[in-house]
């Protein structure tokens, strides 16, 4: 599948992201989110549907291998996000 699937992130989710980004191993998703394009108040990344579902699958385990609770909790509302952005797509 060549398509790509657009994730709409605030400012603070693709900054929580990029702070992070050592934890995702996959070059080409942290790339995608680097170079997000700003669109009204969010920013678009683009990823294929593989890349999407990696990625719900980092933000998971960052989730629960965080030992920062607060950032733990914001990790784990993100991956409900994204799980929900892509139920959008199925």
């Amino acid at each position: 599948m060549d398509d790509k699937l657009i994730l709409k992130l605030s400012a603070s989710l693709r900054q929580l992201l990029l702070d992070y980004k050592s934890y995702i191993l996959d070059i080409d998703i942290v790339r995608a989110i680097s170079v997000a394009v700003k669109k009204s108040n969010n920013y678009e990344v683009y990823l294929s549907y593989e890349d999407f579902e990696e990625l719900i699958g980092y933000v998971c385990a960052i989730a629960n291998h965080e030992e920062d609770k607060k950032a733990a909790d914001k990790f784990h509302c993100l991956a409900d996000y994204l799980e929900d952005c892509f139920a959008e797509y199925k």
